[in-house]
């Protein structure tokens, strides 16, 4: 410890707290915390493995609720919108080519969520020599799932997050940076029962189309739907053995 950290409590405090964060992690991937590094690795044992989530499937987006909020003016310019709209989502799923087992066939059951976005409005354009369509409708989502089997069982449940009209998909090329209609994020959570995996972790990369009313149809129900569609790319933490290509 330098003099410096003895007389500087809060710069030590600073330090210290990645220690427990550290600690988590190599508990929860079944490794000692703070073990010498080499590559290769030593390899020991453990009694999970990591097996695809692959899914897609189009459904709807009902519209909900939905709110326009305008900031005061200031500086002789209008005060921007911010647009929040929640949607309940209705997805049949079915599993794409990564797909495998267990829960390969078990998660090909209907997709249902509750989310909010949160967009802004207005002024929507910005000037962006990558800007597709000069305009920005761009925000964010949140929002909680469930995986409904076909008697009413919930097979796998937890959270999603992530933005609308952002692109990041061509990382360091030239595609738009504000596609319209399209939403990225990603999805964690649990599988909720079946074959023994209740418990078994999900963490996945989500993506598609229909978190925008610009593109709804009046609904005598709903007031607004959307056609919506999405994919589904990840993992699930597996008991070691279990993993194979999907059943026939």
């Amino acid at each position: 410890m330098t003099s410096d950290e003895r007389v500087n409590p809060t710069m030590l405090r600073k330090r210290l707290w990645l220690l427990p964060v550290v600690a988590a992690a190599g508990c929860f991937l079944g490794a000692s915390p703070l073990e010498a590094v080499t590559n290769p690795p030593p390899v020991k044992k453990t009694n999970r493995e990591i097996s695809a989530l692959s899914k897609i499937g189009t459904g709807q987006g009902r519209v909900i609720r939905d709110q326009i909020r305008r900031c005061p003016p200031a500086a002789g310019l209008p005060g921007f919108e911010t647009r929040t709209t929640l949607f309940d989502v209705v997805i049949p799923l079915s599993s794409w080519f990564c797909d495998e087992e267990p829960c390969g066939q078990y998660l090909n059951g209907i997709f249902v969520a509750r989310v909010e976005v949160i967009r802004r409005e207005s002024p929507a354009y910005i000037l962006s020599l990558f800007s597709e369509h000069g305009r920005s409708h761009r925000g964010c989502f949140n929002g909680r799932w469930q995986i409904i089997g076909p008697g009413g069982d919930v097979r796998a449940d937890g959270t999603m997050v992530g933005t609308i009209d952002a692109n990041t998909m061509d990382a360091f090329g030239c595609g738009p940076c504000d596609p319209q209609n399209f939403f990225d994020g990603c999805l964690e959570g649990f599988c909720s029962g079946g074959q023994g995996l209740a418990g078994s972790p999900i963490c996945a990369t989500i993506s598609g189309f229909g978190l925008d009313v610009d593109f709804g149809q009046p609904d005598p129900e709903f007031g607004c739907i959307t056609d919506m569609g999405l994919r589904i790319e990840g993992t699930k933490i597996v008991p070691c053995g279990t993993t194979h290509a999907l059943d026939p």
